[in-house]
């Protein structure tokens, strides 16, 4: 635009849509016409913003305001905007800026790549404005802020050194008073170690009930034995008279079952691990496998059966913080192999493909609960601690598997089977 220099420009810019899409751009100075463009909205709109930021330059270097280089703009109708948000919006790469201006919601969608653009405006637009408060009020307002960040980072500090404080009196008391929370021992379990012995129980150790079964024709006593490690996991240590025969149906044909039966019967049988019935190691195990492209089950012998399963690594559980947590402290898994030759599997059988054991989390955190809570009975008696873990050894009760945990770390004591 053009014009001489006594007097400021007076040229102006008129738009309009094309058929196609595109948009017709007219420059002129009064009643001459300067050029004509045609371009898309995404070269206009790049083409507005670097207007912007070379007006706005121009006014800086001048030290000039807007209103004294370009006249009075006139806008009626603004209303302050009293509040502003940035949120995504459903399409992919594109982020809606809303406005509230008065009681109008005003909605704005800018792709993601223009938004570092648009902070640009916005902070070379901001950095020279004068405020109308004082400089008291705006260091009050500082500091106000300062303080309220403060009042957070205290409120944090001091749940936490709650945390660790109430915990230290609960460990010290605890050894104090003779129930240590780490008086279990280490027992290993090998070929030719001494086995511990308990007291019998004299009462289930999972209901309470003092009699075996109230059904006809089945004995009242005496309590069934409970095996705090499943039999058929090799587990020796036993407590007499400790399981009524409804909780021994859920405990072992239920929940040690399933594990034993589906999850570790691989292992079991690799290991050569048996329980108190000598049933030889079966020949075959069934394996879901891919065979010529294919999903079958097929009889895999004993000897070529890959033995791989995925073991949950679980964090501590949360006894001294949450106990409303409702998820598990699984914080990864790892892959253990003990047999697993690819080759032959491929060669001799044509897998090129197969499913491991199927997990039960549920189950599988069952029988841990299990052993735990008959191990810390058969130790240090039902009068020292609280049960927490009834719930998911009868009824598997999903949100109880927040308790189940370890140490990560904690590397076992020995290299046996237990």
């Amino acid at each position: 635009m053009t014009g001489d220099a006594s007097s400021p420009p007076t040229g102006n810019i008129q738009t309009r849509p094309l058929e196609n899409g595109n948009i017709e751009v007219k420059l002129s100075d009064g009643s001459k016409e300067i050029a004509v463009l045609t371009c898309t909205p995404q070269q206009l709109n790049e083409f507005v913003i670097g207007v912007l930021n070379a007006a706005h330059g121009a006014f800086v270097l001048a030290e000039k305001t807007p209103d004294e280089n370009l006249g009075k703009i006139n806008l009626p109708g603004i209303v302050p905007i009293t509040q502003w948000n940035i949120g995504r919006t459903n399409v992919q790469g594109q982020n809606a800026i809303a406005l509230q201006i008065g009681d109008v919601v005003v909605g704005l969608a800018v792709q993601n790549y223009r938004m570092r653009g648009l902070g640009r405006v916005l902070t070379a637009s901001s950095w020279k404005v004068q405020s109308p408060s004082s400089l008291t009020s705006l260091l009050l307002s500082l500091l106000k802020d300062f303080l309220i960040d403060f009042r957070g980072w205290g409120g944090v500090f001091y749940a936490r050194l709650n945390t660790s404080l109430r915990r230290f009196a609960t460990s010290f008391w605890s050894k104090v008073s003779g129930k240590s929370l780490r008086m279990f021992r280490f027992i290993s379990l090998g070929p030719d170690a001494t086995l511990p012995t308990y007291a019998a129980a004299n009462k289930c150790i999972y209901c309470g009930d003092k009699v075996y079964s109230n059904k006809p024709g089945i004995r009242q006593y005496p309590l069934g034995d409970e095996h705090i490690i499943a039999e058929g996991l090799g587990g020796k240590l036993e407590l007499a008279k400790a399981s009524c025969q409804s909780c021994e149906e859920v405990t072992g044909a239920t929940v040690e079952g399933d594990v034993l039966g589906q999850t570790l019967k691989a292992l079991r049988a690799h290991l050569k691990i048996r329980g108190k019935r000598t049933r030889p190691v079966p020949k075959t195990l069934p394996l879901t496998v891919q065979v010529n492209g294919r999903d079958t089950v097929q009889d895999i012998p004993t000897a070529d059966y890959p033995v791989i399963f995925v073991m949950p690594i679980c964090d501590a559980p949360p006894i001294f913080g949450n106990l409303e947590a409702t998820l598990p402290p699984i914080t990864g898994m790892t892959m253990v192999q003990l047999n697993y030759d690819e080759k032959k599997l491929r060669k001799q059988y044509g897998v090129t493909a197969f499913s491991t054991a199927r997990w039960d989390t549920v189950m599988l955190s069952s029988m841990i609960a299990k052993i735990g809570h008959a191990f810390a009975i058969a130790e240090i008696g039902e009068a020292a601690f609280k049960p927490l873990l009834i719930g998911l050894i009868l009824e598997q009760d999903r949100d109880s598997i927040r308790l189940i945990g370890g140490e990560p770390n904690l590397k076992p004591a020995s290299k046996a089977l237990h």
